[in-house]
């Protein structure tokens, strides 16, 4: 199968949450946004993101500060589809950031989404963060599954998952060989222990629309309560529920709490406070580290297509990463284990 050359760098690169750090943006720059806004102000750009995009805050003289984002135009279609979603989501009370307004024209094949900056920080690994999430997610979840448009999303999905497949059968079969460690991938993909697929991801519950993305930078805790960015991943994240806690139990806990006991109670209090929340049955822990596996193995196919060459050599070693911590840190997921 073909696969595109350009990679996609990640936003915000790593695992461990980082506080956005900021300097004065260079004059050009400066000029620019309070063009591309209409207003006056101090500009400061973001230095610890990663490649592709840029990030900057906005303080104007006379109003609101902004966060912004700046992309390019080819980027442009999803994150304009993603913030319609957003600020359908907010007016129906969702745990959502959304942009204020259409993206505006930034020059050199770049547009600018300005978003409201609100104060708040990167979620930590106790009990109460924890608890917070599995609320927000529910109520989230919730409202996402009232939208017009969850038959497409599904349709979507079921797209998504199969060209995954074809992706995993060439790299199983030595046809792609892709990333800084081709061996290992193959390996991994002709695991058959490992499923991604639709068959084994219904043993985790019914398909709902998920936010499909939910990396600890993805989330922002305020005094309000979590809100939830960047929606890109949902037209193609109808799947379990399960999927969603676990990308949170991994990305929240298990990657910033290295106690095994402590790691274990704030991921009971998160997929308790789901459940309380959804109605739905609690996740047993026991069933999580599978599950991670599983989407560390989607991540690894989706890196091989959209990033075959292994550009971004840290992003592939994040997700190779993730699918060891999912086997390495067992105890924290089971009672006897955790509390030995």
């Amino acid at each position: 199968m073909s696969v595109p050359g350009a990679p996609r760098f990640s936003a915000w690169p790593g695992l461990k949450p980082q506080p956005a750090k900021f300097e004065a943006a260079p004059a050009d720059v400066s000029d620019r946004v309070e063009k591309a806004l209409d207003a006056r102000g101090a500009v400061e750009r973001v230095v610890n993101a990663g490649e592709g995009q840029s990030y900057l805050r906005f303080t104007q003289e006379a109003g609101p500060a902004y966060f912004i984002k700046v992309v390019p135009e080819e980027r442009a279609r999803d994150i304009e589809r993603a913030e319609r979603l957003a600020r359908w989501l907010r007016e129906r009370g969702a745990p959502v950031l959304a942009s204020e307004r259409e993206p505006r024209p930034f020059g050199g094949g770049m547009l600018l989404f300005a978003y409201p900056y609100v104060e708040g920080r990167l979620p930590s690994p106790t009990i109460a963060d924890a608890r917070a999430l599995g609320l927000a997610a529910a109520k989230l979840h919730a409202a996402l599954a009232a939208h017009p448009d969850v038959g497409e999303w599904r349709r979507d999905t079921a797209e998504r998952l199969q060209t995954l497949e074809r992706v995993r059968s060439d790299l199983r079969g030595g046809g792609l060989r892709a990333g800084p460690d081709p061996d290992r991938l193959a390996r991994l993909a002709r695991d058959d222990a490992i499923d991604f697929g639709a068959r084994a991801l219904c043993a985790f519950g019914e398909a709902a629309p998920l936010h499909g993305d939910l990396n600890v930078f993805n989330v922002l805790m305020t005094a309000q309560g979590p809100l939830f960015l960047d929606l890109e991943d949902v037209h193609h994240s109808v799947l379990p529920p399960a999927l969603d806690i676990a990308t949170l139990c991994e990305r929240v806990v298990l990657m910033q709490e290295p106690d095994d006991v402590a790691a274990h109670a704030a991921m009971r209090a998160l997929v308790g406070a789901y459940a309380e929340a959804s109605g739905s049955n609690s996740l047993p822990l026991e069933r999580v580290p599978p599950l991670l596996r599983a989407l560390a193995l989607r991540a690894l196919c989706t890196r091989a297509q959209i990033d075959p060459r292994g550009a971004d050599h840290e992003e592939w070693m994040k997700f190779f990463f993730l699918m060891d911590a999912a086997s390495g840190r067992s105890a924290a997921f089971g009672s006897r284990r955790a509390s030995a």
